[in-house]
């Protein structure tokens, strides 16, 4: 193997791995979330964001990348080469999957990093607060280039209903002390027993203040779940 064939790979392997930063903001953003979108993957994306621990399977994913990446490679190869288009392909579709892993762990496991603290608050402000923001999930890059990018205030409020496992101390069901103070749980309130109404809204990890100001963000992201659950409802015949 020459060392032009490496070059020529490692090169549009680079290039593969920067669109895809894009193609995931223009995918996430123009077809996940364009109202009235009826595709395939809005009709997912409709359902997760309904139920956020939803993600379809591994299996789904490969049957639908590896069509796509052989298409991609038939038509770039007359134009780029073998060794260019193998290495676009290559980057495109391992950044893909290195996507798929991040959004799974975002939502089923606790960050080891402070990359992985950044993804879970990004990534949680655009579920809960505003949905036509952050659609970058691996990256803030196309966020900001394209005006989408959201400044996120802490700490970061979630629905009591959608508090990812991770985020709790077993012990109390509160949030746990490592995230004390990024995220808070939004509680519903509840009727008493005299049929007043009791405030359940003792949010952890943050004053009451805190807790209003964090809720007040909330309505635009409560809309678009209200209109997910019924978009994917209709989507899969539910």
């Amino acid at each position: 193997m020459s060392l032009g064939f490496i070059g020529g790979f490692l090169g549009w392997f680079a290039v593969g791995v920067a669109l895809w930063t894009l193609l995931e903001w223009f995918v996430h953003g123009r077809l996940g979330h364009r109202r009235g979108a009826r595709n395939r993957f809005a009709v997912e994306h409709a359902r997760h964001h309904a139920t956020p621990q939803y993600i379809a399977g591994w299996t789904l994913k490969f049957l639908v990348v590896t069509p796509v990446a052989l298409v991609l490679w038939a038509l770039v190869t007359p134009v780029l080469g073998r060794p260019d288009a193998a290495g676009l392909v290559a980057g495109l579709t391992l950044m893909y999957l290195y996507y798929e892993m991040v959004h799974r762990l975002i939502h089923r496991r606790p960050p080891r990093s402070r990359y992985g603290r950044w993804l879970r608050i990004h990534h949680v402000h655009h579920h809960f607060h505003s949905p036509r923001t952050n659609l970058g999930v691996t990256s803030p890059i196309w966020d900001r280039v394209f005006g989408t990018y959201a400044r996120v205030e802490l700490p970061v409020s979630i629905p009591e209903r959608h508090v990812p496992d991770w985020l709790l101390d077993p012990a109390t069901g509160d949030v746990s002390a490592a995230f004390a103070g990024t995220y808070v749980i939004s509680r519903r309130r509840t009727t008493g027993v005299s049929g007043t109404r009791v405030p359940e809204d003792r949010l952890s990890g943050a004053r009451v203040s805190e807790a209003r100001a964090s809720e007040a963000r909330l309505p635009e992201a409560q809309a678009f779940e209200t209109r997910a659950s019924e978009e994917s409802r209709r989507g899969t015949g539910g």
